[in-house]
């Protein structure tokens, strides 16, 4: 499995490569591959990791909260304890997976090693 950073703030990982002739492998975390003929590249299915939505800070009323009590002559009552107000909630960033598919165009043989170095 190749990783490599896709776009800013995103990683990628190759999971699958259709190679023409069959001189593609794969072990464990480094991948081995290239072109050696005329076949032009190859294509791979890469995976994507996609910011959908930033991390934003979202305003949200909080109720007033009351609460219940006997009074000294038996009666229930209750009492305000908190006034409602408003107050900033953090949301996290979301992120979705994509599978797009691309075309590696064989220059020379390559080795990519870990986190999206090739040589």
């Amino acid at each position: 499995m190749l990783f490599a950073p896709a776009t800013a703030g995103a990683f990628e990982h190759i999971e699958h490569v259709h190679h023409p002739h069959g001189d593609h492998h794969s072990h464990g975390g480094l991948v081995i591959g290239g072109s050696f003929g005329s076949s032009g590249g190859y294509y791979a299915d890469r995976v994507e990791t996609v910011c959908v939505a930033p991390a934003h800070y979202e305003r949200q009323w909080v109720p007033a909260q009351y609460e219940t009590f006997t009074d000294s002559e038996g009666c229930v009552r209750s009492r305000l304890v908190r006034e409602g107000c408003w107050t900033e909630v953090y949301v996290p960033a979301q992120y979705e997976s994509r599978v797009v598919r691309v075309w590696v165009p064989a220059s020379a043989p390559s080795v990519g090693i870990g986190f999206g170095f090739r040589f």
